[in-house]
């Protein structure tokens, strides 16, 4: 799944969604602000052994240079699958339709690099990986500083 747009501004928050939903959950979709931008394929699957990359590919030559913000995955449901409103507070394990036990993993919505879902993985910071102050939605109120 890929989107290429000059369309994206510098220094802009924007809330991104990848769907994997439909006939033998291959089908993908690429959402920016609540609008689909880009549809596709995919047959592979993600196993337990597998390592996530958040915000990179695992290689020093591939990074998101920017921030990132209430990272959340959820399997076996899909939750959006049309043009939808992004939230304007912060995710929780149950908020946009969210069911608890299909929440996976949620992450960077604080200066701790924890996990907020019920599974309360380990997440392992890399680089520069370091938790920040700022957030879509404004300032954190209750900071602490690591």
């Amino acid at each position: 799944l890929t989107y290429s747009s000059t369309n994206l501004a510098v220094n802009t928050w924007y809330h991104v969604a990848v769907v994997r939903n439909g006939s033998g959950s291959n089908n993908m979709a690429m959402y920016i602000n609540g609008v689909s931008v880009a549809t596709g394929t995919s047959s592979g699957t993600q196993t337990t052994q597998t390592a996530i990359y958040i915000g990179g590919d695992g290689s020093a030559n591939c990074s998101f240079p920017g921030l990132i913000s209430n990272f959340r995955i959820t399997k076996g449901q899909a939750l959006y699958t049309a043009t939808f409103t992004p939230s304007t507070s912060p995710l929780t394990t149950t908020s946009q339709g969210a069911t608890l036990a299909n929440v996976s993993l949620l992450t960077c919505q604080s200066t701790y690099m924890i996990d907020n879902s019920q599974n309360a993985f380990t997440i392992t910071a890399s680089g520069d990986a370091r938790p920040r102050e700022v957030n879509p939605f404004g300032w954190t109120t209750s900071v602490v500083v690591c």
